[in-house]
């Protein structure tokens, strides 16, 4: 049997949904490509339709920061050595690499085992990353939110005098558009499917 199509409000509200799912992932790739070794490779096409302009000055910054801590990104080999860590939800604690066990079908209302399988759910769809120099004086974070929520993230701890800078959120593009540095807080709110590119400075 034929289904009936959907009401035009529901038709838009699905496509404005895909259109954010899909922008979210284009910007996890091109913040995976400046934090990763090579040459990041960028086409027009990548750009917005809508915010070119905007996205333009994003990419400019983006190639600046490349350029400034290409000796934490850029090795001369791929297994070369270097201080580069993993990090999950909690900086201090490795991303969760193994799917937890399967929950039972049917839980008991008010079972004590809800509310941690639906924090396992958060954490396995998080996972962040720091290049550390040999003098732990230059460092770079990159961070990857796969929830559809908001994460509260613990970043890795500063040395002393030092905070961490944002380069780029994709979930608040405007703190790139600006000429000012913006703190990253030690416990950041990242927004649902967003990435995020931090630096290591001095105030």
């Amino acid at each position: 049997p034929s289904r009936e199509p959907l009401p035009f409000s529901q038709q838009v509200e699905q496509g404005s949904k895909k259109a954010k799912f899909s922008d979210s992932i284009r910007w996890a790739l091109i913040t995976a490509a400046f934090a990763s070794q090579g040459v990041p490779l960028i086409r027009l096409l990548d750009l917005s339709n809508e915010n070119w302009a905007e996205e333009l000055a994003v990419f400019s910054k983006l190639a600046s920061f490349r350029e400034c801590y290409s000796d934490l990104i850029q090795q001369p080999s791929f297994d070369a050595p270097r201080d580069l860590r993993w990090h999950g939800v909690d900086a201090l604690a490795e991303p969760k690499w193994e799917m937890p066990p399967p929950a039972p079908l049917e839980l008991p209302v008010g079972s004590p085992l809800e509310e941690p399988l639906a924090c396992q759910v958060g954490e396995l769809r998080y996972i962040g990353m720091s290049f550390w120099s040999e003098s732990k004086l230059d460092a770079v974070y990159a961070g990857f939110n796969g929830n559809d929520t908001d994460v509260l993230v613990t970043l890795p701890e500063p040395q002393l005098g030092h905070r961490w800078v944002v380069v780029l959120d994709s979930g608040r593009l405007e703190l790139s558009l600006t000429n000012e540095s913006t703190a990253a807080s030690p416990e950041y709110l990242m927004k649902p499917k967003s990435s995020i590119l931090l630096v290591m400075q001095r105030p």
